[in-house]
């Protein structure tokens, strides 16, 4: 008689913390072989960066890679991610220097001050200055619309044709 030895098969559960897993997600692994965990190629969650995954939920010591050939027992493994940051450049166009805005992603916004130009009036942002930090860098531009005057003549009971009106 010949005995027949199988390898025990384990499961594995990925908790993404808010990411998603696009390509190599793992599930299980058979003794003898192991499995190589996703990483932050195969990773994604707009506005961070994966920084590994950890066997424990608070996220502490060194990140795992892999479950070795030798290894035994259902796995549970946590990512860790971390915010980014982004700029905006704020471009007032009013002979004043640009404003840059950096902070992390999805963090409110506090527009600045609308600007002022001699013989414009400010008519807001374009792009559209965003309510929180979006993950990419952007640059918004004041718009400025050119004021009108009108002009009103005194001519002391005189006429006059072809006065301008405005400026």
């Amino acid at each position: 008689y010949w005995a027949k030895w199988e390898a025990n098969t384990y499961t594995v559960t990925l908790n993404t913390n808010g990411g998603t897993i696009n390509s190599g997600n793992v599930t299980g692994y058979t003794y003898g072989v192991g499995a190589t965990l996703p990483t932050a190629g195969d990773m994604t969650y707009t506005g961070h960066t994966f920084k590994g995954w950890y066997d424990n939920e608070s996220l502490t010591g060194s990140p795992v890679t892999a479950i070795g050939g030798t290894e035994m027992g259902n796995k549970e493994y946590w990512a860790k991610w971390e915010i980014n940051q982004y700029t905006i450049t704020v471009k007032p166009e009013n002979g004043n220097a640009d404003i840059t805005i950096t902070q992390d992603y999805g963090t409110p916004i506090t527009a600045p001050a609308d600007p002022t130009r001699n013989g414009y009036t400010f008519a807001g942002w374009s792009p559209a200055l965003p309510a929180t930090m979006p993950a990419e860098n952007m640059t918004v531009t004041a718009q400025w619309r050119v004021n009108r005057y009108t002009i009103t003549y005194d001519l002391d009971r005189g006429t006059a044709d072809d006065n301008p009106t405005g400026y």
